[in-house]
């Protein structure tokens, strides 16, 4: 395969089943490049000198990836925009544009699509400088103590599944009307390739209930589910 793309999978221990199932399926991809699209973690941070053990085995296996030749990009969730620091290459990105034969394709995590107040100001302060200082001020232990009370508080929030579709279709028609062909989230918890007016909108599910992924090869996009 040209491109492989997966979001969501929200990991948090190494002996969760999907844990051990994208472990398992990572090993047996062939693609030259490797898109992440956002919330591979239920949390992390970027400590230089920390890593939780929860994390390494993901991270260990993405570094034989990019030791194979794998070009990994990762585009950043709303859980995982301090992605570790690591020492094999990555390019993490908020999004990115690609061109793939004579289309134009936008991939991005999907929660931009989210314009309420209340998501709007609680991205700006998770993702500030002052925030940032702060959790490098109390460390790692207390630092990661709190991102995991923040998530368990998030989770408690019903979540309406059909309005975030509703939000990432407007949020793709936008692009289209600015030269793009085809957009490609995640957030949604949601497979399926919507045709809309002017593109497609490639919802591409999770890795913790739909095992899903998209491909790219020889120029045709392909939802799969294991």
């Amino acid at each position: 395969m040209d491109a492989v793309f997966f979001s969501d999978a929200h990991l948090s221990c190494p002996t969760d089943s999907n844990y051990i199932k994208l472990l398992q399926w990572l090993e047996t991809i062939q693609a030259k490049k490797l898109f992440i699209v956002g919330d591979l973690f239920d949390f992390c941070w970027s400590y230089k000198s920390y890593t939780p053990i929860e994390l390494k085995p993901m991270l260990e296996k993405l570094a034989q990836l990019a030791q194979r030749g794998t070009e990994i990009t990762l585009l950043t969730g709303n859980r995982d925009f301090r992605f570790p620091v690591v020492t094999f290459p990555i390019s993490i990105k908020d999004s990115i544009t690609l061109q793939i034969g004579n289309k134009n394709i936008y991939v991005a995590h999907g929660d931009q699509a989210d314009r309420s107040p209340k998501y709007r100001i609680t991205k700006l302060i998770l993702r500030s400088f002052l925030f940032d200082w702060y959790m490098k001020g109390i460390g790692p232990q207390k630092g990661y103590q709190l991102l995991q009370k923040l998530t368990v508080k998030s989770r408690a929030k019903a979540v309406d599944s059909k309005a975030i579709l509703q939000q990432q279709k407007t949020w793709a028609q936008n692009h289209f009307k600015n030269g793009i062909d085809i957009v490609i989230a995640g957030h949604s918890h949601h497979c399926e390739k919507i045709g809309l007016h002017g593109g497609e909108l490639y919802c591409i599910g999770d890795w913790v209930h739909l095992f899903s992924f998209l491909s790219i090869e020889n120029e045709e996009l392909k939802l799969h589910r294991l």
